[in-house]
Formats: C-alpha cells, structure tokens, sequence
C-alpha cells in the first residue's frame, strides 16, 4: 500500500508540477473603442525592439467606414499612441500585418478601398506614432 500511495503522490506532482510552474497571471487589458463607437478588430499585434507593443487592424470612424489603424502600448498596458488612416474614398482600410523594423521603424501593410477597388497599402511610420510614408498598389 505505502508503494502505490508514494506512485500516486509522484503522478500527482508530475501532472500539477508544469500546470503550477507555467500557470499564467493577466497582467493587464487594453479594451480600444474607436471615435465610431462601433466595430473595432486587431488582426496582429508586435513587440517592438524599443520595449513597446504595436497592434494592427481597423477601427469604425464617423462616417469613414473601416480604418486602418495601428495602436502602440507600453510594456505595462497604458496607451502611447493611435495612428488612423482613412483611404481616398473613406470606404474599407484594414492593416493585416505589422513588423518593427530593424531601423526602428513601424511597417504596416493591409488593404485600402482606392477608386476601383481594394489596393495593397503599406503604411510606415516612426515608433512615436508619426506617419512617414504610405503606398498603395493597385495592380495592372
């Protein structure tokens, strides 16, 4: 009996063992709502080489449609900054993807309603938030 109770008690702590060491603890949450009041998506998010996080997606704007928008947070969860971009015709802009740069800079890319269609945008921006450059493509 003493055997199978010391057997037991070492599959116990084997199976609660990496459950108490890796258990996770929420820090904090950021919750973003848009000058719309209305539908708001982050579809990726980047931890930046500067300590900061950089999160990517859309954002409802008044009578703008969907926006591209890119939020940067500290390390501890408190806003730093919000970069808007309404395209030509303030229809559907969405940021898909976000990398900092090994320059230190921001690059986003997505896809903004032109004259036609969606085109490829691809916006750039400086780690405080300030747009560099911005460039769309809209095919042959």
């Amino acid at each position: 009996m003493e055997k199978t109770c010391k057997s037991l008690l070492h599959i116990t702590l084997c199976a609660l063992l990496p459950t108490l060491l890796f258990a996770q603890v929420e820090r904090w949450v950021y919750d973003y709502d848009g000058v719309g009041n209305a539908e708001d998506e982050a579809y990726v998010v980047t931890y930046g080489a500067d300590g900061n996080i950089y999160a990517a997606g859309y954002s409802t704007g008044n009578g703008t449609g969907f926006d591209f928008t890119v939020v940067s947070l500290s390390s501890t969860g408190s806003e730093r900054w919000v970069y808007t971009y309404n395209g030509p015709v303030s229809l559907t802009d969405v940021a898909y993807d976000i990398v900092y740069g090994f320059d230190g800079n921001i690059y986003t890319v997505g896809a903004s309603t032109g004259s036609n269609d969606l085109d490829i945008t691809i916006v750039s921006l400086t780690s405080n938030g300030t747009e560099r450059w911005i460039y769309t493509y809209n095919g042959p």
